[in-house]
């Protein structure tokens, strides 16, 4: 089953999928803005089913950062996209720890798919990955030196990451506008959620 025929079994489950299509193998977002990238390399039907309660902002920013790990060189502004996303990252992942915000837990894991991905052996050499993972070392070294102090999250409407270096027409994606109060269920859900999907579109 190819990505547009997937992605329609998905909108018949996911809400936040509405605002999206397939065209020329290409992912439109129309959301506030339009918002396009090519799906070179990602399969949505491989893609953990969680992922697609995040706000649909967050999901194309993170399919994004899943089609930059199979890049052998970024640009320079591919390079801050994820420097910007992974600082948001952290720093969400902070304050869920330190506040124990279990309702979040599971929201702060499906922004943190690409992390996971970046430490695959398929990705391990490439730019992306090494930059994820820079980040993740450099992070955990401030902790254990004490010099984090894994700061309270202020929710504000700057941008954290200022672009989208797709088309020249492409507006702004904000993440301060994106929102965090998706609420996911944690821990056996993932697996009834991938045994819903399966049967639903097997049965379909």
């Amino acid at each position: 089953m190819n990505n547009e025929e997937y992605l329609k079994k998905l909108q018949n489950i996911f809400p936040n999928l509405q605002f999206f299509r397939i065209e020329n193998n290409s992912l439109i977002l129309e959301y506030g803005s339009f918002f396009k990238m090519p799906l070179t390399h990602v399969n949505l039907s491989f893609l953990n089913p969680n992922l697609f309660y995040l706000s649909p902002k967050e999901i194309f920013q993170v399919i994004y950062i899943l089609e930059l790990l199979y890049k052998n060189s970024l640009t320079e502004q591919e390079q801050d996209f994820i420097i910007s996303f992974m600082n948001m990252y952290l720093t969400l992942n902070d304050f869920v720890k330190s506040h124990n915000k279990e309702e979040e837990e599971m929201h702060v894991s499906s922004l943190g798919i690409p992390v996971l991905n970046s430490y695959e052996a398929a990705f391990m050499n490439n730019p992306a990955s090494k930059i994820i993972q820079t980040m993740i070392n450099n992070h955990d070294n401030e902790i254990l030196s004490g010099k984090n102090k894994q700061p309270r999250l202020v929710r504000t409407n700057e941008t954290v990451a200022n672009f989208m270096p797709m088309e020249e027409d492409l507006n702004l994606i904000d993440y301060g506008k994106a929102g965090f109060t998706t609420l996911i269920l944690i821990g056996g859900a993932i697996i009834s959620t991938v045994l819903y999907i399966t049967s639903f579109i097997i049965g379909h």
